[in-house]
């Protein structure tokens, strides 16, 4: 059984439910409820990409696959009788998972390229929003 926590009352209601298990050996997991990546993130990385594409001359969208490939986790589906290995989606991410990422090509653009990816906070993040976003 899952038990949700979404608000500070239903705390009270999962110690209920435990406090009338029945005395016998049980397993109880307690994880963080994680949002999934936000749009914003979305954008950034579209955004990025998109400098990426213009600064080295290859396709964001081969860009994008690249980055899934060499970062995320694989899963393993069956297609026409086989079995492949194929990077999950970034929209199956959670924000924490996304941040990651997004830390990775922006490590990687720096240190690979000598390009320089701007956080939405940074100082000059105004001009390179104006100067990409509108070849997306």
């Amino acid at each position: 059984m899952i038990l949700r926590i979404n608000y500070p009352s239903d705390k009270q209601k999962v110690i209920e439910y435990i406090q009338k298990l029945p005395d016998k050996k049980y397993i109880v997991k307690i994880e963080l409820k994680r949002e999934i990546r936000s749009l914003p993130q979305n954008k950034l990385m579209w955004l990025w990409l998109t400098c990426i594409e213009q600064e080295t001359g290859n396709d964001k969208n081969d860009l994008h696959d690249h980055f899934k490939d060499k970062w995320l986790p694989k899963k393993v589906v069956a297609m026409f009788g086989k079995i492949i290995e194929k990077p999950i989606s970034t929209s199956e991410l959670d924000s924490k998972q996304f941040t990651d990422y997004l830390e990775r090509i922006q490590q990687f653009a720096n240190i690979e390229l000598g390009i320089v990816l701007p956080n939405p906070d940074d100082l000059h993040f105004a001009e390179f929003y104006q100067e990409y976003s509108n070849r997306i």
